[in-house]
Protein backbone atom coordinates (compact mmCIF):
# COMPACT_ATOMS: atom_id res chain seq x y z
CA UNK A 1 0.00 0.00 0.00
CA UNK A 2 1.32 3.11 -1.18
CA UNK A 3 1.32 6.12 1.71
CA UNK A 4 3.48 9.78 2.06
CA UNK A 5 3.18 11.49 4.98
CA UNK A 6 7.31 10.65 5.14
CA UNK A 7 6.30 7.01 4.78
CA UNK A 8 8.59 4.71 2.70
CA UNK A 9 6.57 4.42 -0.48
CA UNK A 10 8.00 0.59 -1.28
CA UNK A 11 9.92 -0.70 -3.97
CA UNK A 12 9.45 -0.03 -8.01
CA UNK A 13 7.52 -2.48 -10.09
CA UNK A 14 6.52 -3.34 -13.50
CA UNK A 15 3.29 -1.06 -12.93
CA UNK A 16 5.26 1.20 -10.49
CA UNK A 17 8.11 3.74 -11.27
CA UNK A 18 9.41 6.38 -8.98
CA UNK A 19 11.14 9.77 -10.09
CA UNK A 20 12.85 12.14 -7.84
CA UNK A 21 12.12 15.12 -10.28
CA UNK A 22 10.87 15.78 -13.66
CA UNK A 23 12.72 14.26 -16.03
CA UNK A 24 11.37 13.84 -19.93
CA UNK A 25 11.73 9.69 -19.43
CA UNK A 26 8.32 10.63 -17.79
CA UNK A 27 7.05 10.47 -21.28
CA UNK A 28 8.75 7.24 -22.60
CA UNK A 29 7.17 5.94 -19.06
CA UNK A 30 3.69 6.96 -20.24
CA UNK A 31 3.90 5.15 -23.56
CA UNK A 32 5.13 2.43 -22.43
CA UNK A 33 2.43 2.24 -19.67
CA UNK A 34 0.08 3.01 -22.33
CA UNK A 35 0.69 0.50 -24.68
CA UNK A 36 0.85 -2.41 -22.35
CA UNK A 37 -1.11 -2.98 -19.32
CA UNK A 38 -1.00 0.40 -17.53
CA UNK A 39 1.01 1.68 -14.38
CA UNK A 40 1.72 4.37 -11.97
CA UNK A 41 4.61 6.80 -11.96
CA UNK A 42 5.00 8.95 -8.53
CA UNK A 43 6.95 12.31 -9.24
CA UNK A 44 9.18 13.21 -5.84
CA UNK A 45 9.33 9.78 -4.81
CA UNK A 46 13.03 8.34 -5.00
CA UNK A 47 14.50 4.95 -6.41
CA UNK A 48 14.51 3.70 -2.79
CA UNK A 49 10.91 5.02 -2.50
CA UNK A 50 11.37 7.65 -0.23
CA UNK A 51 9.07 10.62 -0.44
CA UNK A 52 11.22 13.66 -1.11
CA UNK A 53 8.63 15.98 -2.64
CA UNK A 54 9.16 18.55 -5.21
CA UNK A 55 10.05 21.99 -4.66
CA UNK A 56 7.35 23.74 -6.35
CA UNK A 57 4.72 21.07 -7.05
CA UNK A 58 2.30 23.43 -8.80
CA UNK A 59 4.82 23.88 -11.58
CA UNK A 60 6.13 20.67 -12.05
CA UNK A 61 2.25 19.13 -12.12
CA UNK A 62 1.85 21.93 -14.96
CA UNK A 63 5.53 21.23 -16.57
CA UNK A 64 4.43 17.14 -16.67
CA UNK A 65 0.32 17.55 -17.53
CA UNK A 66 1.77 20.00 -20.54
CA UNK A 67 5.00 18.03 -21.53
CA UNK A 68 3.09 14.49 -21.94
CA UNK A 69 0.42 16.71 -24.26
CA UNK A 70 2.65 17.77 -26.57
CA UNK A 71 5.41 14.38 -26.33
CA UNK A 72 2.72 12.25 -27.09
CA UNK A 73 0.46 11.40 -30.00
CA UNK A 74 -2.22 10.63 -30.09
CA UNK A 75 -3.52 12.66 -27.38
CA UNK A 76 -2.68 10.35 -24.09
CA UNK A 77 -5.15 12.63 -21.77
CA UNK A 78 -7.60 10.11 -22.45
CA UNK A 79 -5.87 7.33 -20.53
CA UNK A 80 -3.78 9.42 -17.85
CA UNK A 81 -4.76 10.84 -14.23
CA UNK A 82 -3.22 13.52 -12.91
CA UNK A 83 -3.42 13.86 -8.91
CA UNK A 84 -1.07 15.92 -6.26
CA UNK A 85 -0.49 13.94 -3.01
CA UNK A 86 0.70 16.06 0.36
CA UNK A 87 0.92 18.92 -2.36
CA UNK A 88 4.58 17.51 -2.76
CA UNK A 89 4.19 14.51 -5.08
CA UNK A 90 2.56 14.04 -8.42
CA UNK A 91 1.08 10.95 -9.04
CA UNK A 92 0.47 9.83 -12.87
CA UNK A 93 -1.44 7.18 -13.50
CA UNK A 94 -1.76 5.37 -16.99
CA UNK A 95 -4.69 3.35 -18.20
CA UNK A 96 -4.01 0.82 -21.02
CA UNK A 97 -4.66 2.65 -24.16
CA UNK A 98 -7.29 1.64 -26.48
CA UNK A 99 -5.24 3.80 -29.16
CA UNK A 100 -1.47 2.71 -28.92
CA UNK A 101 0.82 5.82 -28.44
CA UNK A 102 4.09 7.31 -30.01
CA UNK A 103 6.30 10.08 -28.98
CA UNK A 104 5.80 13.12 -30.90
CA UNK A 105 9.10 14.07 -30.91
CA UNK A 106 12.62 11.99 -31.64
CA UNK A 107 14.13 10.78 -28.73
CA UNK A 108 10.70 10.25 -26.46
CA UNK A 109 10.98 6.80 -27.71
CA UNK A 110 8.78 4.02 -25.45
CA UNK A 111 11.23 1.64 -23.03
CA UNK A 112 8.55 -1.04 -23.18
CA UNK A 113 5.71 -1.76 -25.52
CA UNK A 114 3.08 -3.57 -27.02
CA UNK A 115 3.59 -4.23 -30.67
CA UNK A 116 0.74 -4.61 -33.30
CA UNK A 117 1.99 -7.85 -34.13
CA UNK A 118 1.56 -8.32 -30.56
CA UNK A 119 5.35 -8.95 -29.52
CA UNK A 120 7.16 -6.88 -26.64
CA UNK A 121 9.43 -4.66 -27.58
CA UNK A 122 11.53 -3.66 -24.68
CA UNK A 123 13.76 -0.47 -26.56
CA UNK A 124 12.93 1.44 -28.78
CA UNK A 125 10.54 1.36 -31.66
CA UNK A 126 8.85 -2.40 -32.06
CA UNK A 127 9.52 -4.21 -35.16
CA UNK A 128 7.58 -6.42 -36.54
CA UNK A 129 9.42 -9.55 -37.73
CA UNK A 130 9.79 -11.33 -34.11
CA UNK A 131 12.68 -13.23 -35.35
CA UNK A 132 15.31 -9.95 -35.06
CA UNK A 133 14.33 -9.83 -31.22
Amino acid sequence: MIKLGGATMGFETVNVEFKSRFTEEIYKEVIAFANTDGGIIYVGIDNEGNAIGLADVDDEYTRITNGIRDAVMPDATMCVRFTVQDNRVVRIAVNEGTNKLLPQKQGHEAERCLCPSGYIQSAGFCRTDPSAY
